[in-house]
């Protein structure tokens, strides 16, 4: 119902990607051209920050198989351009310099600044409690997971990090946890918090 009245004739959202991104696919109506922002704050008004897709990719048609169903493996990966996160803003201190790499090393992005949502930039529940974990690790403090889901920008991040009084500790290992490390067979260097 929402991508109808949005100007969409199609759209299909699948787990993308090796960060297992939301991307929502449509296929503008005859004569429309949907801007993402508007699709995205349109689903934001429905949704749950988690179940929002953090990429929207503009297709001519959906591809489908010969039986008339989606052709998910022929869907194009979302480039980075796809994603579609806050004007960036440098972290202007420590913590907000440390939640911006843990950010990076959970989602498996380049570049987040802190106005950036871990939602929106593709973090799910999983992501939420790698990231609870190692701002743990970071910053002795508890963190609670519903604050990711409360405050899930960087900078409301650091500001509960800074309510709850803890202290960053920006040259020190953060290593991954075991699970962290089978549910990510390819990543199995130590990721630190000073990009060394």
């Amino acid at each position: 119902m929402l991508f109808r009245s949005t100007g969409l004739r199609d759209v299909a959202v699948r787990l993308q990607g090796e960060g297992r991104r939301l991307v929502a696919y449509c296929v503008p109506a005859a004569g429309r051209s949907p801007d993402a922002r508007a699709l995205r704050r349109g689903c934001e008004a429905l949704l749950p920050d988690y179940m929002v897709p953090a990429a929207y990719v503009m297709l001519d048609a959906l591809p489908l198989t010969i039986n008339g169903k989606l052709d998910a493996a022929a869907l194009p990966q979302p480039d980075d351009g796809a994603l579609l996160t806050a004007s960036f803003v440098a972290p202007r201190n420590a913590v907000e310099d440390g939640l911006c790499e843990i950010f990076k090393s959970v989602l498996q992005i380049e570049r987040v600044g802190i106005e950036d949502g871990f939602f929106a930039l593709g973090g799910h529940s999983l992501h939420a409690t790698q990231l609870v974990s190692r701002t743990k690790q970071a910053f002795n403090v508890d963190l609670p997971l519903r604050a990711v889901f409360d405050a899930a920008t960087v900078a409301q991040l650091a500001q509960r990090i800074a309510d709850l009084g803890g202290a960053a500790t920006t040259h020190r290992d953060v290593r991954l946890s075991g699970t962290e490390e089978r549910l990510r067979p390819r990543r199995r260097q130590r990721a630190t918090l000073d990009g060394r």
